[in-house]
Parts: C-alpha cells; structure tokens; sequence
C-alpha cells in the first residue's frame, strides 16, 4: 500500500471528525485552545483506535463488530438531540468542549478507525505508519472544522438555527455510520 493510498484511506476516516469538528466550531467561540484540543483528541482517537484495532483485531473484531455501529450511532444521535434541545435554552454555549464530550464524540468517530486498523492487520500491513498518517490527518482536518465551523457561524443570523443544524449534523453522521454496517 502506497502512502497516497493510506492518505485516502486516512481522509476517508477523518470525515466524520472533521464534521463533528465543524459543529463543535458552529457552537462555541473560537479559541485557539479549544481547537487544539479538540484536534489533538481527535487524531490522538483515530490514531490509537486503528492501533487497537490493529493489535486486537481477532479477539475485539469478533465481539465489537457486530455492535460498534451501534454504540457510534447512539453516542452521536444522543449528543445531537441533546444539543438542538438545549437550543430552546438560548445558552451562548451548548455544545460542551468539555473533555468527557469531546472523549466520546472522538471514540465515537473513530469506530470505522477501529475497523480499519482490524483491516490492515487481517492483510499483514505494519500499523505504524497508517496509524500516524491517520492521527495527522484527523488532526489537520478537525482544526480546519472548528475553524471553518466559526467562519460558517458569521454568516448564520438566528443562533438556535445554528444547534438545530449541528445536532442534525451529528444525528446524520450517527445514522450514516448505522447504515454503512447493516
């Protein structure tokens, strides 16, 4: 596998971070600590998740394949309706950076992560240099969301618009991850 081929495969995987990143940046004030943080869990997550799906691949690949849709999608949609619910509240933050959110939205994005690196260890690919290429790509992608998340909030006047939105986002990508495994 050549690296434009693991470049594709790491954008790929970095897609729904990257949309989860945009929302993250659609409902929160941009600071350049946040987005950090939020880019760095989210590369250190697809990183280290194609990593133990890679080392575990035939003990977790058996027991979590049939189920790891499941926990993403229900993790996501959970945050989205939780979002466009507080919408009504009119808090100037509703999409909490809290580590523990940012903890399951990362884990949650990362599922297909997991299955990848189950992949690369079923073709006898050394994960090393995926798993890098993957964390780095996440990375890049998800400070680019926050930020383009910010620059989009500019041009959006009625701010509860802007959670309905991003907990749509979210549901979406839930529902999106549901379908791709059944």
């Amino acid at each position: 596998m050549n690296l434009l081929h693991l470049f594709l495969i790491a954008l790929a995987l970095a897609s729904d971070a990257f949309a989860a990143a945009l929302t993250i940046g659609l409902t929160n004030a941009f600071l350049i600590k946040k987005t950090v943080k939020v880019a760095c869990f989210f590369g250190l997550s697809q990183g280290f998740m194609s990593i133990l799906g890679w080392s575990f691949g035939s003990i977790f690949g058996t027991i979590l394949e049939p189920i790891g849709h499941w926990i993403a999608f229900l993790l996501l949609t959970c945050i989205g309706i939780n979002i466009m619910q507080n919408a009504k509240k009119n808090e100037k933050t509703i999409f909490s950076t809290d580590t523990s959110t940012i903890i399951s939205i990362s884990i949650a994005t990362s599922i297909d992560a997991f299955a990848t690196g189950i992949g690369f260890h079923l073709l006898h690919i050394t994960i090393t240099l995926p798993a890098i290429i993957i964390g780095l790509t996440t990375f890049v992608t998800s400070f680019l969301g926050v930020y383009m998340g910010k620059q989009l909030k500019k041009y959006i006047k009625k701010e509860s618009f802007i959670y309905y939105i991003s907990g749509l986002i979210l549901i979406a990508m839930g529902v999106k991850i549901l379908l791709d495994y059944l």
